[in-house]
């Protein structure tokens, strides 16, 4: 019972996601020929019952070393994600800037003394 469950969750499971030879070579062919952009080259694959996602092409162009494939997309794949900024604070850092928590300790003091002497005098 148990090996027949997990036979069936296998049969469900994807395979191997390699990208056959025959995919990755026409995708390659329209990609340095006719400079279409990977989504269009996945596009018109899938027209053709050849199906592979845009990202694997991007996958696939990134992994060149020689540049000659980034040379064919529009941006050249110069643009990339940028490094995070690190603050000190998530409130963006102005200068001299002082706390309110200090000054409001303070306010509530004068008030408190001020409200004191307030009932005393009468």
């Amino acid at each position: 019972m148990a090996q027949e469950n997990a036979d069936i969750r296998k049969e469900r499971m994807p395979g191997n996601g390699k990208i056959d030879s025959n995919i990755q070579k026409e995708a390659l062919r329209f990609l340095k020929t006719e400079d279409w952009s990977p989504g269009q080259i996945s596009g018109y694959l899938s027209l053709k019952s050849m199906h592979t996602s845009h990202e694997t092409i991007y996958k696939r162009i990134r992994s060149d070393e020689s540049g000659e494939l980034r040379s064919h997309c529009r941006n050249k794949l110069k643009y990339r994600c940028h490094a995070k900024v690190i603050r000190k604070t998530k409130v963006r850092n102005i200068p001299d800037r002082t706390s309110i928590h200090g000054d409001l300790c303070k306010i509530l003091l004068d008030f408190r003394s001020d409200r004191d002497q307030a009932k005393e005098e009468p």
